[in-house]
């Protein structure tokens, strides 16, 4: 054999070498999302990494397993990896056998999105045992947020991304795992030539989008110079400023309020780099990973996908050109409606639930809404008929609001009164605002004091925190009650009387009854609460709820005193309390709900800017306020017409038609 032959047998069995070395060393995976970028980590990314790292703002927990408050902190993904309460499953039409129990980071790479992670119990009936298993399993692990340098073609510069693992998701969508991010994006080639810099733009994910700031924004609060994140309880969405907020999951997984008021704990999470390339046997092998991180337990209530198979993993600038400037706030935030805020985030949590049922079964649902939309026609078919049987007169007639009434007909007659009476009525609204501003301040300073938090937190997570929820939202709007509505009161009294409605004529009455109305309304508050703190007077706090609820109406229109006014509210009530119920459960909802329904049919529909939709929810919330005064002063007038008529039947013993 000639050395020029041997050094070409060389030299080739030399290149296989490094050819079937190449392949064992470059990353199997099933589509480009789930492969790393590739490359060493650059220099000085340690070093960004560690000066923009996050200071997390968690929702404050007043106990253990107490639902007003997150239990979960990010932490590092090794509290579900090599553990043996953790099993890997693959979705196959054979059922879902378990692959491997405690699967380690080298079990998952590569695998594709027929996998799971399964974690002990279900997220449909979780109870206490995810948070308590959370806290089993994260003992003695420091909170971790990943971090991931992202490129894109096209687009100079690169994006630092803090990537979050909570081990369970607790909104209305609940699942077993959840992974949320926030990016900075610089114009720099490298993250060493970024360390002089400010970051261009930030976005703070919150479920299926996000929202950005630049570095300076005022909404933007920094710690030290790291940015400071509001994280919503349960769902670990990220925000910019403490307040309760609307959104909307992700993948169709329905919507709900965002908790991100306080109080908080403070969390600042070890910053772990992930590398730019892994093998089949690294630690971080986990990133080529494609498959669910908590149970495919069905629609909304599924593990999610890892970072690697979204959109701003391969597509950062892509993906942070799509989000929005703003995030609508629920009322509360605004300078109107802060009393609607914990009614409707309780019935907008029932609301995505029950969507999330209705894509499940599907067939029962249409049935069930079939029957309900034909008894809601019946009942509307009803309501109209009895509505043309209201004269409405165009000259006001003393006495001509004190009659009997059907209910479509004290709405026809509502309507009316509020087309005929707009302007004064708008002009109490508008005076109103400035002093619902200083109540909503009022409100905000007593929930942050004990004992009122406190009371709070311990019915919060009890059933009787829907009816605390409703008694305290009707303490939060006293003002409101106060004003508009006993206002407008006032002005019906002056039409009942045959006079105009004059607002300025109403305030003046308004102010010579302030102190009988207020005086009142707080005892009948007091009595209800004490009642309700005790758990089992709370059927008899919602039965005197609904029996005081005229209280105002008595003192305006029948000159009832201070003491006197409960008891003429209760006489009214009693022998209709269900009739009574009813409306005013329909008047609560129609305020409640109205405005934010509204806000969100908009942010579904339109792509109006946020701060628009606010604005349109708080006038919707204004607008509708002298309408339900109308509704009630009618209902309270009709309530002691036939009051009058049942005592006349037992006075002659003659029956009322």
């Amino acid at each position: 054999m000639t050395g020029g032959a041997l050094c070409w047998q060389l030299r080739m069995a030399l290149l296989f070498a490094l050819t079937v070395l190449a392949a064992v060393s470059l990353p199997v995976t099933r589509s480009s999302a789930a492969s790393p970028s590739a490359g060493p980590a650059p220099a000085g990314l340690a070093e960004l990494a560690a000066k923009f790292s996050p200071v997390l703002q968690l929702k404050q927990q007043s106990s253990a397993c107490n639902a007003n408050g997150d239990p979960y902190n990010p932490e590092p993904v090794g509290m579900v990896l090599g553990n043996p309460a953790i099993e890997l499953r693959q979705r196959t039409a054979n059922g879902d056998p378990v692959v491997t129990t405690a699967p380690n980071a080298q079990d998952l790479y590569g695998l594709d999105e027929t996998y799971y992670l399964d974690y002990p119990g279900s997220p449909r009936s979780r109870g206490c045992n995810y948070e308590q298993d959370a806290a089993r399993f994260s003992a003695g692990l420091p909170n971790v947020t990943y971090v991931h340098l992202a490129t894109e073609a096209g687009h100079p510069g690169f994006a630092l991304q803090y990537w979050f693992f909570y081990y369970f998701n607790e909104w209305n969508n609940r699942h077993e795992g959840d992974w949320e991010m926030i990016q900075f994006n610089f114009a720099q080639d490298t993250p060493q030539a970024a360390l002089g810099h400010e970051p261009e733009l930030i976005i703070y994910s919150q479920h299926s989008g996000g929202e950005t700031a630049k570095w300076g924004s005022g909404k933007l609060s920094k710690d030290d110079g790291h940015p400071v994140v509001y994280v919503g309880s349960g769902s670990h969405g990220n925000y910019y400023t403490p307040n309760l907020y609307f959104g909307k999951g992700e993948n169709g997984t329905g919507f709900g309020c965002d908790d991100a008021t306080g109080p908080h704990r403070v969390v600042s999470p070890e910053v772990r780099l992930i590398p730019s390339t892994v093998t089949a046997t690294d630690a971080f092998a986990w990133i080529a990973y494609e498959g669910a991180w908590g149970q495919l337990a069905g629609g909304e209530d599924d593990g999610p996908n890892g970072p690697n198979t979204t959109t701003q993993w391969t597509e950062p600038f892509t993906w942070a050109a799509e989000q929005r400037h703003s995030s609508v706030t629920v009322p509360g935030g605004a300078f109107v409606g802060g009393n609607a805020a914990s009614f409707f985030c309780r019935g907008v949590s029932f609301g995505a639930r029950a969507l999330g049922f209705a894509f499940n079964w599907p067939l029962f649902t249409s049935g069930a809404a079939s029957v309900v939309f034909l008894a809601m026609l019946g009942l509307v078919v009803v309501g109209v008929r009895d509505a043309r049987r209201t004269v409405l007169l165009r000259t006001p007639v003393a006495g001509f609001l004190r009659q009997r009434r059907r209910f479509g007909a004290v709405l026809r007659l509502a309507i009316h009164l509020y087309r005929r009476h707009a302007r004064g009525m708008l002009t109490l609204t508008a005076i109103y605002v400035p002093l619902g501003v200083l109540a909503l301040v009022a409100q905000d300073a007593l929930n942050s004091v004990s004992p009122f938090s406190n009371v709070v937190d311990f019915f919060d997570a009890r059933p009787a925190g829907v009816f605390l929820g409703l008694l305290y939202g009707s303490i939060e709007s006293l003002a409101a009650v106060v004003f508009i509505v006993s206002a407008v009161t006032v002005g019906l009294a002056d039409v009942d009387r045959g006079l105009d409605f004059s607002p300025w004529r109403a305030l003046r009455g308004l102010y010579r009854n302030l102190g009988v109305l207020t005086l009142a309304r707080l005892r009948a508050l007091g009595i209800v609460a004490v009642l309700s703190l005790t758990i089992v007077g709370i059927p008899f706090a919602i039965r005197q709820t609904v029996r005081w609820y005229f209280i105002e109406q008595s003192i305006i229109f029948d000159r009832a005193g201070r003491a006197e006014a409960p008891a003429r509210s209760a006489a009214a009530v009693d022998g209709e309390w269900w009739r009574s119920f009813f409306i005013v459960a329909a008047m609560s909802v129609l305020v409640a709900l109205a405005g934010p329904v509204i806000a969100a049919a908009l942010i579904l529909a339109t792509s109006l800017p946020l701060e628009l939709v606010n604005i349109v929810n708080s006038i919707v919330y204004a607008l509708l306020i002298p309408f339900v005064a109308i509704v009630l002063a009618l209902t309270y007038l009709d309530l002691e017409s036939r009051r009058h008529l049942r005592e006349w039947e037992a006075a002659t013993h003659r029956p009322t038609s």
